[in-house]
């Protein structure tokens, strides 16, 4: 049986052990609530740091991440850098992931990348990959911009080849760069084919030729310059045909013309005491006062003033008219045109002041070289491939006095 002071004793002791199992509770109840605070406390702070980050308020933001954040006691027991440094790793992500759908700026996403730059959390490498990536994001929509705006390709191409000095591997430059290549061609051939359907072949050679820099080696280009040329040549060949059929229509029409004004022009010189009595007698009239008749027998060339039946003999030049095989034309004409200097390929030789009575037959001046010194001084005898030679004055005064429409009899 216990003795009063050994109740008191083992009452006393258990008395004990229950206000250290109390304390203890109750420790760990504070501390738990304490841990609840820094947490709560800790979690706060992030959230008003991110708030701050998503209303771009960065420079507040940081501040607020260097006070609060990173130089906490909490930092090390929460980690709040790793944690700083996920949301940092998202809102790059996201941002970017928004300027390539376009919902935010080229500025903007740059800005993001410059800022996060400044709390050395993330690798300075993904950063510099960001900014790059909106770099040549930007380049590629600008040189697309240019080719939907569909016009002046050919600055676009020379826009892409400059951007491709700098970024020779960038996939959407070379891709608009194919794409301008097909922009040039498709606006070309079919410029080309407008023109050629409106039988304007000149210019569609001219046109396709014009972007040759940029087309040569494509088959397509190439086969249809190839057949718009050959259709150039063949026009021209049909104009050139009509061009001397309808040539050959009017001198045929001037003979025909200049005949018909001759009432008798089978008189001779020689039946008659005087040049102006032969001529006046051969009924002979002109479109203006004057009258050329050439004397093939005497080598004479003879200028008439006056009009019909009327005839004044004013000069008379010695002349030099074509060869036996190759004659002057005898007949009536009409001075149809003049010039103060020609040169024949085909003989080698040119001359000075012609005047033209019909085709290529004129009277001129004495042969020359090119550099215009005579070179055969012939007169008074046959000598030329057709035409009439004068001295260099009077081929001059024929040029400067015999209108067009003047009348000129060969016999």
């Amino acid at each position: 049986m216990q003795t009063t002071t050994e109740y008191k004793e083992k009452f006393s002791l258990n008395l004990k052990g229950s206000k250290a199992i109390i304390i203890m509770v109750i420790s760990i109840l504070c501390l738990g609530i304490l841990g609840a605070v820094i947490i709560g406390v800790n979690n706060n702070n992030l959230t008003t740091y991110k708030e701050l980050f998503f209303d771009e308020k960065y420079l507040e933001a940081k501040d607020y991440y260097d006070n609060k954040i990173s130089n906490s006691m909490m930092n090390k027991m929460f980690s709040s850098k790793d944690k700083t440094a996920n949301f940092l790793n998202e809102e790059l992500s996201n941002r970017l992931k928004s300027y390539e759908k376009g919902d935010i700026t080229s500025e903007e996403a740059t800005t993001l990348i410059k800022e996060i730059k400044k709390y050395n959390l993330i690798d300075e490498e993904a950063l510099n990959d960001g900014l790059y990536k909106i770099e040549t994001t930007e380049v590629v929509r600008s040189v697309n911009n240019l080719l939907k705006q569909g016009k002046d390709f050919e600055n676009t191409f020379k826009a892409i080849e400059e951007k491709q000095q700098q970024y020779p591997n960038l996939e959407g430059l070379i891709i608009a760069k194919k794409e301008t290549l097909v922009a040039i061609k498709t606006t070309t051939l079919e410029a080309g084919k407008a023109l050629f359907d409106a039988g304007k072949y000149e210019e569609a050679v001219a046109k396709l030729e014009s972007e040759n820099t940029f087309l040569t080696g494509d088959l397509e280009y190439e086969e249809t310059l190839k057949g718009y040329k050959a259709k150039r040549e063949e026009e021209l060949k049909r104009i050139e045909e009509e061009k001397r059929v309808a040539e050959e229509k009017i001198k045929e029409e001037e003979r025909k013309k200049a005949a018909a004004m001759v009432v008798n022009t089978n008189l001779n010189r020689s039946d008659f005491s005087t040049s102006e009595a032969f001529i006046n007698s051969t009924n002979l009239s002109s479109l203006n006062s004057y009258l050329i008749y050439v004397n093939l027998q005497n080598q004479t060339t003879e200028v008439f003033k006056g009009s019909k039946g009327n005839w004044n003999l004013v000069y008379s030049f010695i002349s030099s008219t074509g060869k036996s095989d190759t004659p002057t034309p005898r007949g009536v004409y009409k001075v149809i045109g003049r010039g103060t200097w020609f040169f024949s390929e085909e003989f080698g030789e040119g001359a000075k002041w012609y005047v033209q009575f019909w085709g290529d037959y004129l009277f001129h001046s004495l042969p020359m070289d090119r550099n215009k010194n005579v070179v055969d001084p012939t007169l008074g005898t046959p000598a030329s491939h057709g035409c009439v030679r004068l001295k260099v004055d009077e081929s001059k005064w024929l040029y400067d006095n015999i209108p067009n429409g003047a009348t000129v009899f060969i016999k």
